[in-house]
C-alpha cells in the first residue's frame, strides 16, 4: 500500500515546483521591456543639445580633419562651460526683467469672452511650441543619468539637460502670465510674440554654431592642394564652435524609458497637460484679487 504521507509530500513538492515555475515566468514577464518605450531621439541643433553632445567622450572618437585628430582641449572645455552659463544668465535675466516690469506697471481688468478664448488658444500654441524643448530636456537628463561614464563632466551634462527643461518651463510660465495680464487682442498677440522670440534664442545660437564649418574638400591638383596646408597644432588652433560643428550633425540618442521612475518622467506622462490652457480663467481672477489687495495696501 502507498503511504499517505508520501503521497502528500509528493503533491506538496509538485505544487511548490509549479509555483516556482509560475513565479519565474511572472518575473521574466516583469523584466521584459516595452519596445514602445525605447525611442530614437533626434536632437535639435540648439545650444543645449550641441553643448550636451560636446560633453560626450564618444562624440570625439575618430573625429579628424585632414587626418589630424580633433578633440576638446582643457581651455575648450572651460569655454564650453562659461559660454553656456553666460547664455543661461542672459535668458533668465531677460525673462525676469520683463515679468517684473509687467507686474509693476500693468493693470488687470475683467476680460470679455472673446479675449478669454484667445487667451486659451495662445496658451495652447505656446504649450505645443515648447513641448519639444521639455521632452528633449527629459531625454537628455535620462541618458546622462543612466550613462554617466560616457561624459567627461557627467554632472554638468545633467545640468545642461535640466537647464533646457527649466528654461522651457520658465518661458511657458512667463508667456502664460503675460497672456493673462493682457485684456486686448493686440496686446495679447504682442505679449505672446515677444516671449516666443526669446524661446527661439537657443535655436538661433545653434544655427550660428552650425554655420561655422570649415572647408575640407582639398585635392591634389585642384583649386586647393593638401600640400599647401599648415596642419601644425591644428587641434589647438581650431575654434571651439568649429569643433562642435564637426560633431553636431545627425545627433541621435536611444532613450530607454522602461526604467524611468523619477518624478520628472512621471509628471511628463501622467499630468493632464491638455487642461493647462484653461487655467487662464482662474489665473485672471487670482491676478485681479492680488491687484485689489495691493491697491488697498498702497492706499493705506
Amino acid at each position: 500500500m502507498t503511504d499517505p504521507e508520501s503521497n502528500t509530500q509528493n503533491v506538496n513538492s509538485k505544487t511548490t515546483l509549479l509555483n516556482d515555475k509560475k513565479k519565474k515566468v511572472s518575473d521574466k514577464k516583469k523584466n521584459l521591456k516595452d519596445p514602445l518605450l525605447v525611442q530614437t531621439v533626434s536632437l535639435h541643433e540648439d545650444i543645449y543639445a550641441l553643448t550636451w553632445n560636446a560633453l560626450r567622450n564618444k562624440s570625439w572618437e575618430d573625429v579628424t580633419v585632414h587626418d589630424q585628430p580633433i578633440t576638446l582641449t582643457t581651455s575648450d572645455r572651460a569655454k564650453l562651460i562659461l559660454h553656456f552659463l553666460a547664455f543661461i544668465i542672459v535668458v533668465v535675466a531677460t525673462v525676469g526683467i520683463l515679468m517684473y516690469e509687467s507686474f509693476i506697471t500693468d493693470a488687470y481688468n475683467d476680460a470679455s469672452w472673446p479675449i478669454v478664448i484667445l487667451r486659451i488658444t495662445l496658451v495652447a500654441f505656446a504649450q505645443k511650441k515648447l513641448e519639444p524643448e521639455v521632452f528633449q530636456g527629459l531625454a537628455l537628463f535620462r541618458y546622462a543619468s543612466k550613462k554617466p561614464g560616457e561624459f567627461f563632466y557627467p554632472c554638468f551634462a545633467k545640468f545642461v539637460a535640466l537647464c533646457q527643461l527649466s528654461m522651457a518651463i520658465l518661458t511657458f510660465i512667463a508667456i502664460f502670465l503675460f497672456i493673462c495680464m493682457a485684456d486686448a487682442a493686440l496686446q495679447l498677440i504682442m505679449n505672446f510674440a515677444g516671449l516666443a522670440v526669446i524661446s527661439e534664442l537657443d535655436d538661433w545660437i545653434g544655427e550660428q554654431i552650425m554655420s561655422e564649418s570649415i572647408h575640407k574638400d582639398f585635392e591634389e591638383g585642384g583649386k586647393y592642394s593638401k600640400s599647401s596646408l599648415n596642419l601644425e597644432n591644428l587641434n589647438e588652433r581650431m575654434d571651439l564652435y568649429t569643433k562642435i560643428c564637426l560633431i553636431g550633425e545627425d545627433m541621435e540618442i536611444d532613450d530607454d524609458q522602461n526604467t524611468s521612475s523619477g518624478i520628472l518622467s512621471w509628471l511628463a506622462t501622467h499630468l493632464p497637460w491638455v487642461l493647462i490652457p484653461f487655467l487662464t480663467i482662474p489665473c485672471e481672477w487670482i491676478l485681479l484679487k492680488i491687484q485689489a489687495v495691493s491697491t488697498i495696501a498702497s492706499g493705506n
